[in-house]
Parts: structure tokens; C-alpha cells; sequence
């Protein structure tokens, strides 16, 4: 997905909506005989009530924003006494907003967790497994060009991100030599338009729906590699903040609450599912006809037990430390001096420094949405 290394200002967008549910906040009526200190807050012995999550246009993620205009999200929020909102970003600016307090959650790729919050020094968890791309990330050439020509032209791709894994990834599986990748770092809603109009760009990697948008224009256009020959290295999750999760779980239970009704609506082949898949195209500026096919190449976990064994398996920690030790060895983690001076937990164990965890895969909210028990 996108860069997080781009400086833009994350605007609030008409897409923002604020929920608002009455709760019961207790009084807490602080001892007297002891002086305050000079910074103590009425706010501070409050309960935290209200919530942000930011997201951005994916065949995944688009799920979140249905979730907002069906209400669902609203009736999860108030079971919980609590307001969840939920904003619109470019991807780039919603890295950005969570790297600040006023955001709690995002939708987010695995490796992406690693190159900004985490190394950051911002704990994440992985609340909900919501995917991995099947097809959705490609590497796609103009006229008779080969997998081996990324070494001979410039490739168009936002950099530091899930393209340039695929990149490198596509050049260790044809044994060429990723170090002569050049790379023309090119911005999100720049790079459709700018493969298809200047003909000095022979090559681009992205993501739907601008794969789908780019060879659709061009019958020339050849798909030569995508994530489908990686599977479950391209996670696409949904991250809570852990200092924020730890205090408020009733914020993992009510999106993990939302997520899971509107994922049974989406997958019961009913007229309640097909105009929810109508709602999603319609978000992402698609037909309903594209977006059945972007969740074609799009490996969604539709049940809560799905996605609960998938976190909890073997495979998954073993293509989420690959995706860690190739940022590693990139040197995009910072100055670490090596990829175990932070931890990342998984459901069977911590890799890495138990000492320092800065990332979380937690399948609790899911293994309670599989039992009913939210």
C-alpha cells in the first residue's frame, strides 16, 4: 500500500461521521487532604468514551465505510456506551494521522505497521485479520516486456511499501538481482494517470483498484507477477493502538462486533448481501461487477474462526517474520541492530525482545465473535 515517508496533511474529508451513544461515566471524586498537582485534569480520571479509526479505499477495507453507513458500527458503538469515528483518508495521511494522539485505530498492511508506527515506537495490535492480498498487488508491464526487464527500466511504485516487497520478492523468485531495481517513487492518486499517459513509463506496481483500472485501458498491458504467488505475506489488518486496547477493550469488541455482521451480510449470496456489495463497489468508485472481481484476488476471512486460526498458525508467523527481516535488511526499521532489538507477540509466543513488544497479533476479539460472547 502506500508510503509513509510522504509529508501530507491528513484533512478530515465529508467522509468523517461521528457516532454518538449515551453512556453512564462514573464520578470520581478525588481525595482532598493531599494537594492536586499543577497538571491534574478532570479529563484524567475519566474513562476514554470516544474513539477514531482511519481507512482508505481497498477492496478489503471498504467493509469499514458500509459498516458506517448502515449504522452497524453505530449500533456496536452504543451497546459498548461508547462513539466511534470513522474517517476517509488517503492511505499515506491516514499512516499519518495514527502516528498522532487523536487517532486509536487504522486500517493498515502488516509491513506498514513496521515502517511507521512501530518504528516509531508506537505498540500496535492486530486486532482483526481482515485479509491477504491473492492478486491484488501486481507488477504490470507495457508491450512484450518481461519479469526481467524491471532491471533494465525505471518501475513506477510508491516505495517503501508492499510494492517494493513485491518487487523484491518477484526478483528472488527469477533469481535476478533486486539491488538494480530503480525505482520511481510515484504518489497514490498520481500513479493510473501517469502509466497511461506518458509513454516513457513502462512498468508500474499497485493495488486495486488501480490494477484493475490499468488493465482494463490497455488490452497491450500484461500482468506479469502479483500477490497471488506470495500468499499471506500481504496482510491487511485492523490495528488498535495497544496503550489504547489495553485500557478500552470495549473499543476491539465493538469494531471487532461491526466487522463480523457486516462480513455474514456480505458473504450470504442474499439481496441484503448484494446490496451491501452494491454500497462497497459504489464507495470505491467501482461496479459492483469490478468489485466482485477485486475480492476475487482479495483472500477475506469472512468468519471470525477463519481469521482466528489463520493468526493463530504457524504460516502466518512465518511469512510475517519474513516480511520483518526483509525491512530489516532494507534498513527501513530505524537504526536497529538487529530485527530482534523489538518483539513482535504472536498467539504462541513473542519473536524477538519479549522485553520490548511493539507489535501484537491478538485473535481474542475474534475467538470471541466466533463464540457469540460479544
Amino acid at each position: 500500500m502506500l508510503s509513509t515517508n510522504i509529508s501530507v496533511n491528513a484533512q478530515s474529508s465529508n467522509n468523517s461521521a461521528v457516532y454518538t451513544a449515551p453512556c453512564d461515566v462514573p464520578i470520581i471524586t478525588p481525595v482532598m487532604n493531599e494537594p492536586l498537582p499543577f497538571f491534574f485534569s478532570p479529563d484524567q480520571v475519566k474513562p476514554k468514551t470516544k474513539f477514531k479509526m482511519v481507512w482508505s479505499i481497498y477492496a478489503g477495507w471498504n467493509p469499514w465505510e458500509y459498516a458506517r453507513v448502515s449504522g452497524i458500527l453505530d449500533k456496536w458503538a452504543k451497546k459498548y456506551g461508547i462513539t466511534i469515528e470513522l474517517e476517509r483518508l488517503q492511505y499515506g495521511p491516514s499512516i499519518d494521522a495514527f502516528m498522532t494522539p487523536s487517532v486509536d485505530a487504522i486500517a493498515i498492511t502488516n509491513m506498514d505497521v513496521l515502517l511507521a508506527p512501530v518504528t516509531g515506537g508506537i505498540a500496535c495490535t492486530a486486532a482483526i485479520m481482515g485479509d491477504f492480498s491473492n492478486g491484488n498487488d501486481a507488477y504490470i508491464v507495457k508491450g512484450n516486456l518481461t519479469i526481467a526487464d524491471i532491471l533494465n527500466y525505471e518501475v513506477m511504485l510508491v516505495d517503501k511499501t508492499v510494492s517494493g516487497y513485491l518487487a523484491f520478492r518477484m526478483c528472488e523468485m527469477n533469481s535476478l538481482d533486486a539491488s538494480k531495481i530503480k525505482i520511481n517513487n510515484t504518489n497514490e492518486d498520481k500513479i493510473t494517470s501517469t502509466f497511461l499517459t506518458d509513454a516513457n513509463n513502462k512498468m508500474v506496481i499497485t493495488w486495486n483498484p488501480w490494477v484493475m483500472q490499468i488493465m482494463k485501458s490497455d488490452n497491450s498491458f500484461q500482468n506479469l507477477f502479483n500477490s497471488s504467488k506470495i500468499p499471506g505475506e500481504i496482510l491487511d489488518l485492523t490495528v488498535i493502538k495497544t496503550s489504547v486496547l489495553d485500557k478500552n477493550p470495549n473499543f476491539g469488541k465493538a469494531l471487532a462486533g461491526a466487522w463480523y455482521e457486516v462480513m455474514a451480510i456480505m458473504s450470504s449470496r442474499t439481496d441484503k448481501g448484494k446490496a451491501a456489495l452494491s454500497t462497497m463497489a459504489d464507495i470505491g468508485s467501482s461496479t459492483l461487477i469490478d468489485y466482485t472481481a477485486q475480492l476475487k484476488t482479495t483472500a477475506m476471512f469472512y468468519t471470525p474462526k477463519d481469521a482466528a486460526d489463520f493468526t493463530e498458525s504457524e504460516e502466518m508467523k512465518s511469512k510475517m517474520l519474513k516480511v520483518r527481516n526483509f525491512c530489516f535488511k532494507q534498513g527501513w526499521l530505524g537504526d536497529l541492530k538487529s530485527p530482534n532489538d523489538f518483539g513482535i507477540q504472536f498467539p504462541n509466543g513473542v519473536a524477538g525482545s519479549s522485553a520490548n513488544v511493539l507489535f501484537k497479533f491478538d485473535s481474542k476479539f475474534m475467538r470471541m465473535a466466533e463464540r457469540g460472547e460479544l
